[in-house]
């Protein structure tokens, strides 16, 4: 995919047209065919850029978006970002997070928090750009180092891995996902108040409910209280859910069905919704435990919580 900024702050995007992606109406097309550079020169050139005759491509399109949420959403289905909604799933929906002092109150652990209730997000912010991360304070990077279970070279060679397996089952991994689970920085900008911790399988595990879908874990509790994984669709449709079990390390063939899906819950729409309001609630819940001041974004995401 090339990426051909235009000057009214919107995306031209040239890509290999696949024909299960519902375009926008309205939105503008241009077709073309790979061209040898003598014959660069209109239609087969756009923005200055040639078509190489080495190419393999058989027909593309070029799409001008606008920051709409229907385009943006069209730009992140591009980009193998394909959010799913809870009615799509066989499972429950349930937002299971941490006490916000003050905002939302938690006896324990953990509480669950009914998925309709929690704060909307602003979907525009989920591109794989992760460029909603900022940097920690060294306080909160130091809990993070203190909380890492999984060394980093480690955690790549098991990313590589699973991408290989992927790729073998003809699974799609969600751009988002790999990069975030292949880049370390990223990774370490995230504190978890609950010493929670990223890692990954050995293996992808078929569904395991009785769906055509793929689970992958990505994220544990430092107690395996919950565990956080990728449900993932051969398409490349994926969310988040959260369980009591690490589905990987069990002898599924031995567990009713109906027993998986109760220890499960949706918990997000897309990979990247789930790590920004879990990066969100815990950065929160620091500042709001040390009595720092919040930032704009916090303030914004409490503010859910406050009554007349």
């Amino acid at each position: 995919v090339i990426y051909l900024p235009l000057s009214n702050n919107s995306y031209s995007i040239m890509a290999i047209l696949l024909p299960d992606i519902p375009f926008m109406s309205g939105s503008q097309r241009t077709y073309a065919s790979a061209a040898p550079s003598s014959m660069c020169s209109p239609p087969a050139r756009h923005e200055g850029l040639c078509f190489s005759p080495n190419l393999i491509v058989v027909r593309c399109v070029i799409i001008s978006l606008s920051k709409s949420l229907s385009d943006i959403r069209l730009f992140n289905r591009l980009q193998g970002y394909s959010p799913v909604k809870p009615e799509q799933t066989p499972f429950s929906k349930a937002w299971w997070s941490v006490e916000l002092p003050g905002y939302r109150v938690c006896n324990g652990t953990y509480c669950f928090f009914p998925y309709e209730q929690i704060p909307p997000l602003d979907e525009d912010l989920f591109r794989g750009e992760f460029q909603w991360l900022t940097a920690l304070d060294s306080r909160s990077r130091s809990i993070v180092d203190i909380h890492k279970q999984v060394p980093d070279d480690a955690l790549a060679l098991k990313m590589s891995e699973l991408s290989t397996s992927a790729r073998q089952l003809n699974l799609k991994l969600p751009t988002a996902f790999v990069k975030f689970m292949s880049v370390a920085h990223l990774r370490d900008q995230i504190p978890s108040c609950t010493a929670c911790y990223f890692d990954l399988p050995e293996k992808i595990i078929e569904d395991p409910f009785g769906g055509t879908g793929y689970v992958i874990r990505f994220l544990n509790d430092q107690q395996d209280i919950l565990i956080w994984s990728l449900y993932l669709k051969p398409g490349g449709d994926h969310c988040v859910l959260v369980s009591s079990a690490a589905f990987d390390e069990l002898s599924l063939a031995d567990i009713p069905r109906e027993a998986l899906l109760e220890s499960v819950a949706f918990c997000a729409e897309s990979f990247e919704a789930f790590l920004y309001r879990f990066w969100l609630e815990n950065t929160l819940w620091f500042a709001l435990s040390g009595g720092q001041p919040l930032t704009d974004e916090q303030k914004h995401y409490v503010s859910h919580y406050t009554t007349d």
